[in-house]
């Protein structure tokens, strides 16, 4: 495991330790020692993973948005200037 990931790994112990004590206040029986730190870790890049694919998901429909709109664009210019034609 690199250095990287197991800062990210420290760091998501940190996050969630008070997640597990109110759910200990609550009855609910959680051990979050029983995850190893490879299992956090293939959370984290299973995480960031999905994170990039919604991250090109929404840039990929942005473009097509932009797309769109310049073709909407062009067509009403070209609407204009025929109907001004005429």
């Amino acid at each position: 495991m690199t250095e990287e990931m197991k800062a990210k790994v420290a760091q998501w112990k940190a996050a969630n330790e008070a997640t597990f004590a109110g759910l200990r206040e609550l009855g609910v029986e959680v051990n979050p020692e029983e995850l190893t730190d490879e299992q956090i870790a293939r959370k984290i890049a299973m995480s960031e993973g999905i994170a990039a694919a919604l991250a090109e998901g929404a840039s990929s429909v942005a473009e097509r948005r932009a797309r769109y709109q310049a073709m909407k664009a062009a067509r009403r210019k070209a609407e204009e200037q025929s109907s001004d034609e005429l």
